[in-house]
């Protein structure tokens, strides 16, 4: 009969060599080596970069959410289906469509819907005309 001695001993070595080597191959790395994150250079640490709605975003304003903001504000005051906006750069024509205004009537109503455009997007130069 052969013995097994042998083969019983060379799996503990074995197992040994296998570890030894496992832990060998685990201390290849850096361990004190970070990355630093690199911001985008807007004054706000990258946060327009994380954040897409804030406001120094240069994609957070465009013309159609600008004028969706506009429709709202015009919608407050019921003249959202009788009104259409032209958009030229900064400036910004509302044409509102009214039969029958008295001139009083005209200037209080420019006023309102000049104030909430105004609020609404500070950025443009609003010029109200009626039909």
């Amino acid at each position: 009969m052969k013995s097994d001695r042998g083969t019983n001993r060379s799996i503990p070595l074995t197992m040994l060599l296998l570890s030894a080597l496992l832990l060998v191959g685990g201390c290849g790395s850096e361990p004190n080596h970070m990355d630093a994150n690199q911001y985008a250079e807007d004054g706000y640490l990258g946060m327009s970069n994380s954040n897409p709605n804030f406001r120094t975003n240069p994609s957070h304003h465009n013309y159609t959410k600008d004028r969706q903001l506009m429709r709202q504000a015009l919608r407050e005051m019921d003249l959202d289906k009788r009104s259409s906006i032209l958009m030229s750069g900064t400036d910004v024509t509302v044409t509102i469509r009214m039969d029958n205004l008295t001139p009083a009537d005209a200037a209080a109503i420019r006023s309102d819907a000049y104030l909430l455009l105004k609020g609404n997007v500070p950025r443009y130069d609003y010029h109200i005309r009626f039909e």
